[in-house]
C-alpha cells in the first residue's frame, strides 16, 4: 500500500513563472531526484510527466494545471504545476487555491517578465508565502546578482538570498547555502550526486555579507527578535531558523535560491530548502465562513475543495481535491453544499501528470483525485454530513475575447456542444453560450491560444 503522510509531512508547492522560465524542466528534475522517474524528460522531446496532452507537447508550453508528487527526506512534495501562458490564467487561479506557498521560477537568461509579475500579484491576492528560484544558471553570460537585484527592485526589500551559485555559466556546479554556511558541489553528469564542502575562501566575505543581510531581514520581521538582535548583536542558530520559518509563513521575507534544472545543479539543495523552511499545511491560517471555522488539522470536520476537473479517456471525469481539514477516506459519504447532494467517495488517486496510484485516504492538507462524482464541479466543497461548511469559491477571471463556433459538417452541432461543455467543466474560464439573434454558439476565453 502507498504510504499515507500526515499533515506536517506535506508541502503543497504552487509552481508559477513566465512561460519558458523552465518550470516544467525543474519539476522533471525534482521527480527524477525523488526516484519517481528513471530519467529526466525534456519539453523539446515532448516526454515530460507534467505536459502530457498533445497540444502541450506540440507547442512546448504548459496549458493545464497538472499535479505531481514525490517523497524527499520523509516529506511528500505535492507540486501544482500552473501554466505560464497568460491565455490559461484560470488554471493558475485554481492551482493557487490548492497551494500553501508559491515557488516562482525566473529564467536567469530573461530576468523578470510579465508572467513573473502576474504570479506574484496572485500570490499577494491569496496571501501565499513564496520564494524565487533563479533557473538556467548554466547558460552563457548569465548573472545571478543582476537578476536578484532586478527582483528586489521590482518586488521589494523583503527578498533575501538563501542559496546562490559559486559560479555561473557552463561551469556552474556549486551552490552556497547561506544558512548552513556550506558549499554543495554537484556532479557534471546531471546525476544530481552532491558533496558537501567548506565554503571556498574567496567567497567567505561575500557569504558573511549575504548572511548578515538575511539575519537583519529576519530580525526586522518580529519585534521580539529585533530587540534580541539589537542587544546581542546577533541571533542564535535556533532564533534564526525559527524566525526565518515564521517570517516566510507571514510573508515578511521572500527567499531566493539558484539552480540549473537541466544540468541538475542545486535541485537537491532546493528540495532540502522546501522541506526545512517552507510551511506545511498546518502552518496556514484557519478558514472562516458564516461564523464557522475549519483549522488545517485531521481532528476538524472534513472540508475539501474541488479545485479542478480533468476529463480522461477510460476514466471519465477526475475531480482534483485539496483536503483543507479532516480526513477523506474511500467509502465515505460526504455532502456537497453547492449542489445540496451527497456523494460517495470511490477510488482516491495520487497523480503524477496522467499516471495514477491508488490510496485509501487523504489527510488534512493533502491533494488527490476522485472519480465518478455525480454532481460535483470545480469550485465545490465536499464536507461532512451534518457539519456543513462551504469553502470560499474560486474567483475566475472574466473572459477577454469571444469567437463564434461553427460545426465543420452539418449535424455535428450536438457533438460540438458536448465537447464545449467538457471544456468548460475542465476550465471554468472557458465559457459557452448560444446567441439566439446571431443563431451562433459563442465561446469566450482568455486569449487566442486559449480558444485554439
Amino acid at each position: 500500500p502507498l504510504k499515507v503522510f500526515n499533515s506536517e509531512q506535506i508541502r503543497n508547492i504552487g509552481v508559477g513563472g513566465h512561460s519558458g522560465s523552465g518550470k516544467t524542466s525543474l519539476m522533471e528534475t525534482m521527480l527524477f531526484a525523488m526516484g519517481e522517474t528513471t530519467r529526466i524528460g525534456a519539453t523539446e522531446q515532448g516526454n515530460t510527466i507534467s505536459d502530457y496532452n498533445e497540444d502541450e507537447i506540440e507547442r512546448q508550453v504548459s496549458i493545464n494545471t497538472s499535479i505531481l508528487h514525490g517523497e524527499w527526506k520523509h516529506t511528500k512534495l505535492n507540486m501544482i504545476d500552473t501554466p505560464g501562458f497568460s491565455d490559461f490564467y484560470g488554471d493558475v487561479v485554481s492551482g493557487m487555491r490548492a497551494a500553501d506557498f508559491m515557488m516562482i521560477v525566473v529564467s536567469a537568461a530573461d530576468g523578470v517578465q510579465v508572467g513573473t509579475e502576474r504570479v506574484r500579484q496572485m500570490a499577494d491576492r491569496y496571501h501565499l508565502p513564496r520564494f524565487y528560484v533563479i533557473n538556467k544558471l548554466d547558460r552563457e553570460n548569465v548573472d545571478f546578482d543582476k537578476v536578484y537585484h532586478e527582483l528586489r527592485e521590482r518586488f521589494g526589500k523583503k527578498l533575501a538570498i538563501a542559496q546562490f551559485p559559486a559560479e555561473s555559466g557552463p561551469n556552474f556546479t556549486t551552490v552556497i547555502d547561506v544558512i548552513k554556511q556550506k558549499a554543495y558541489k554537484y556532479a557534471h553528469d546531471k546525476s544530481g550526486k552532491v558533496t558537501e564542502e567548506a565554503i571556498p575562501g574567496n567567497l567567505q566575505s561575500q557569504v558573511n555579507k549575504i548572511r548578515n543581510e538575511l539575519v537583519e531581514t529576519v530580525a526586522e520581521s518580529d519585534d521580539t527578535l529585533l530587540e534580541t538582535y539589537f542587544e546581542a548583536g546577533e541571533l542564535t542558530e535556533a532564533q534564526l531558523l525559527d524566525g526565518f520559518k515564521s517570517a516566510i509563513n507571514r510573508q515578511m521575507i521572500v527567499p531566493v535560491v539558484g539552480v540549473s534544472a537541466t544540468a541538475n545543479v542545486g535541485v537537491h539543495s532546493l528540495m532540502d530548502f522546501i522541506v526545512e523552511y517552507m510551511p506545511d499545511p498546518t502552518r496556514r491560517p484557519a478558514i472562516e465562513q458564516d461564523g464557522a471555522t475549519r483549522k488545517p488539522s485531521d481532528s476538524d470536520p472534513l472540508s475539501a475543495l474541488v479545485f479542478k476537473t480533468v476529463s480522461e479517456a477510460h476514466v471519465g471525469e477526475l475531480s482534483l481535491v485539496k483536503v483543507f481539514s479532516g480526513i477523506l477516506k474511500t467509502g465515505d459519504e460526504v455532502y456537497n453544499p453547492g449542489s445540496s447532494k451527497s456523494e460517495r467517495i470511490g477510488q482516491i488517486f495520487l497523480l503524477n501528470g496522467k499516471n495514477k496510484k491508488n490510496i485509501d485516504q487523504l489527510h488534512a492538507g493533502d491533494i488527490g483525485a476522485l472519480v465518478k462524482l455525480k454532481s460535483t464541479h470545480t469550485g465545490n466543497t465536499l464536507c461532512q454530513k451534518g457539519k456543513e461548511f462551504e469553502l470560499p469559491p474560486i474567483e475566475f477571471p472574466e473572459p477577454l475575447i469571444s469567437v463564434a463556433v461553427v460545426a465543420k459538417a452539418k449535424g455535428d452541432e450536438d457533438k460540438i456542444g458536448a465537447g464545449l461543455h467538457t471544456l468548460h467543466e475542465e476550465d471554468p474560464t472557458f465559457l459557452v453560450r448560444y446567441d439566439g439573434e446571431l443563431k451562433q454558439t459563442i465561446a469566450s476565453g482568455q486569449g487566442e491560444l486559449h480558444l485554439d
